[in-house]
């Protein structure tokens, strides 16, 4: 199977930006993961594991890294409960489907608030400034979670490659795949 050629990227991407329907079924799924999205704070138990490992040190500089990723975290969690207060119904009762093409095209809600958050193409879907604008909780969320999910990522990845580093040479290779 041959990849589609931009030119024919293009054509469904603007196929999709031009049902509403498909754009209110991305918005409900995006709210849908805003509701299953876990509240707990992983930051604490990974500074912990990385001190207690040895890969980092307990000094200042961990400290004011750590207590920033915490701020954010209540921040994000701030973000989600105003996005669930203030979008409103009409926007996530209207039963939508979303198509194949639409599903594959915006697989992440990082790309959909991406996209929603553009007036000028809300506007020519059939949204109300309004709606278009009740709609920024829920964008700002999206990102949140985006930035929290790369912070996460990092830090465990520092925390997984560096337990190899201090093996001895002997453990090194029998480890290695």
């Amino acid at each position: 199977m041959n990849a589609p050629s931009l030119e024919e990227l293009k054509n469904k991407i603007e196929q999709c930006l031009q049902d509403k329907s498909t754009i209110l079924g991305l918005i409900q799924r995006m709210y849908s993961n805003v509701i299953d999205y876990s509240i707990s704070e992983p930051y604490s138990q990974l500074f912990k594991n990385l001190i207690d490992n040895r890969i980092i040190e307990e000094d200042d500089i961990t400290n004011e890294y750590r207590s920033g990723l915490l701020k954010f975290h209540d921040e994000l969690i701030l973000a989600r409960q105003r996005c669930i207060e203030d979008t409103p119904n009409s926007l996530l009762n209207e039963k939508c489907v979303i198509s194949e093409i639409a599903l594959d095209l915006f697989h992440s809600d990082f790309i959909v608030a991406c996209t929603i958050r553009n007036w000028e193409d809300m506007k020519k879907l059939g949204f109300t400034q309004d709606e278009h604008k009740s709609l920024e909780p829920l964008i700002k969320f999206v990102f949140y979670a985006e930035k929290a999910k790369e912070s996460k990522e990092k830090l465990e990845k520092l925390s997984y490659h560096s337990l190899f580093e201090d093996l001895p040479e002997s453990l090194r290779e029998s480890v290695a795949v």
